[in-house]
Formats: structure tokens, sequence, C-alpha cells
């Protein structure tokens, strides 16, 4: 994602509460398989667990729910099969490629470029623009599965 320094938030407390504010995300993969596509979204909720609410440096742990029936859900099961074909799988395992979990505000706003008087003065080349707040979330992704999650 293109990010301008002006528009970017780099506190965490406040990354976090937009987070909990719109819970409603879609987790996206990347994952070879002969059954499934390479690249899956689904829209599920989650939550933020953090252990201190104002610090600045930690990110905490989200935590989200992806039926097993769901082809997404298939497609990694399939992906950690793989991997550890040597190994038994155990009901719970790191993802070795990251997830990325975009949080999307239900607030956006198309901007003419009426909008932009000061880059008018220095520039003719102004375009219209949407504006809307995200947050994305890029890390490595714990699975739990087995008979005892359903």
């Amino acid at each position: 994602m293109h990010l301008l320094a002006f528009n970017t938030e780099l506190r965490s407390p406040v990354r976090r509460q937009f987070i909990r504010e719109n819970p409603s995300v879609i987790p996206t993969t990347a994952f070879r398989s002969s059954s499934h596509p390479l690249i899956q979204s689904n829209h599920i909720p989650w939550v933020v667990d953090i252990d201190d609410e104002y610090s600045e440096v930690e990110l905490g742990r989200l935590r989200g729910y992806i039926a097993r029936q769901n082809p997404q859900a298939k497609a990694i099961i399939e992906s950690l099969a793989s991997e550890s074909s040597a190994v038994s799988l155990s009901s719970k395992t790191h993802l070795k490629e990251n997830v990325l979990v975009l949080f999307d505000s239900p607030i956006h706003h198309y901007l003419t470029s009426k909008f932009y008087t000061e880059m008018k003065s220095t520039s003719d080349k102004v375009v219209p623009t949407w504006d809307y707040e995200v947050v994305e979330v890029y890390g490595t992704a714990r699975i739990y599965f087995g008979s005892s999650f359903g």
C-alpha cells in the first residue's frame, strides 16, 4: 500500500483501537494447492489481545476463526500437512508464510481536487482521490485445528 507520511498513523494504541472498532476483517493467504486457488480471502470477525493497553511498542495478538469447511481453511491445513510430511501434524502449529489481515473502516469519502488548495498553487496536476481508513497487519499465523477444535 502506498503510504504518505502525513496520513500514516504509527501509534500502536490508536491502531489497536481501530481494530477493535472494525473487527470484521479480510484475512488473505497465498498457498500453493492442487485443489484450491493460490490467493484466498474471507470476511470474518477478529479480536485483538493485548497485555499492556497503553504500550506504544506491544503489537498484541489477533484471534480469528475460519470454519474447517471453508476452502481457505482447507488450503491452510493442506499447506501445513505438506510442510510437515516427515513429522506428524500437531493440533497447533505456525504457518511458514505470512498472512495479511485487513481491517477496513466502513466510512469512505470521495475528495474532489478543489480541496487541494495548497497544491493547486504550485501545480496544475491535481487529481481527485478517495479518503479511507485501513490497518494492514502482516505476520505469521498460529493455526489451531484437530478434533477438539470442531
